[in-house]
């Protein structure tokens, strides 16, 4: 009814205000010379990308939806603009949950926390041989893929690491870090993103 729904964007609204504190904390980071010039010069494509990150992070059932948000408004503001997989990522974002978003920082944790020179590499990033040991991070992993922050890499020649060997776990994946990969795993280095090992 009306008390219900009144309840309910009075929840929305507090909780989106402590969001904002972000935003807020973000912002202050930047020069004033860029918040300047992004906002005198804010078109109607930027304008309705920055309602999208804000809509986002109101609606979200995730605090952590807005603490990624936070930081693409901050690239947004110091950028002037959003990238290809920013877009995408922003787009998609209420499509992951926080299991996800760990999927993603464990894998990518495994391979940034060492010398990724020694690693296949290509113009498009790095190949990796990545054993998926679970449904769970199979899943999260395919959904990276689907938005273009991870490839599936169909390449043979990584000293005979093949496709998927079997139905069951653990099976393997060549999976290509881009260059949008690194940005998002400093993304949840800064919120503070820890290795979890249930995945």
């Amino acid at each position: 009814g009306v008390i219900a729904e009144y309840a309910k964007n009075k929840y929305y609204d507090h909780r989106f205000l402590i969001r904002l504190q972000d935003f807020v904390a973000e912002e202050e980071l930047i020069g004033s010379k860029e918040k300047k010039e992004f906002y005198e010069n804010i078109d109607k494509k930027k304008l309705d990308f920055l309602f999208e990150i804000l809509d986002k992070t109101r609606s979200s059932a995730f605090d952590l939806h807005a603490k990624i948000l936070s930081k693409m408004y901050a690239n947004f503001l110091n950028n002037n603009e959003l990238d290809y997989f920013e877009v995408g990522l922003i787009t998609n974002i209420n499509t992951f949950h926080e299991d996800d978003f760990q999927v993603l920082y464990n894998f990518l944790h495994r391979y940034y926390s060492h010398d990724l020179s020694k690693i296949f590499t290509m113009k498009d990033g790095y190949i990796i041989a990545h054993t998926v040991s679970s449904q769970i991070e199979e899943n999260a992993l395919n959904k990276f893929i689907n938005i273009g922050i991870l490839i599936e890499s169909k390449h043979t020649d990584m000293g005979g690491v093949g496709e998927i060997t079997h139905e069951g776990f653990p099976k393997n994946m060549k999976i290509i870090i881009g260059k949008y990969g690194r940005k998002l795993y400093d993304i949840l280095v800064d919120i503070g993103f820890d290795i979890h090992t249930d995945y």
